[in-house]
């Protein structure tokens, strides 16, 4: 598996297009991390998993999959000890979409 934190140039079709390939050709997974503001490049990705706190709950938004579009956020329920985060990370601030790619 590769996992890739892209805060440039998240927007290169091309470069993501070649990377997929890479991936299902070598039968692994690429694992593509990139801040919700790239949220609106398109990306060659078969799936996109958006995670978000809200009131200390975890909530995971699809918002591209394969098969019939996912509407509603799907909150994961814990003890808030099951979810660290970095002390400098507010519990409301989003966490950077990833990608499979």
């Amino acid at each position: 598996a590769v996992m890739l934190w892209m805060e440039r140039f998240a927007e290169e079709y091309a470069g993501l297009r070649r990377l997929q390939m890479a991936a299902e050709t070598g039968r692994s997974m690429a694992v593509l991390f990139r801040s919700t503001v790239a949220e609106k490049h398109s990306t060659p990705s078969h799936l996109r998993v958006v995670l978000t706190r809200d009131h200390g709950v975890l909530k995971v938004r699809i918002p591209k999959r394969r098969g019939p579009p996912l509407v509603d956020s799907i909150p994961c329920f814990g003890s808030r000890s099951s979810f660290p985060h970095s002390p400098s990370r507010s519990l409301n601030a989003p966490v950077p979409v990833a990608s499979r790619s």
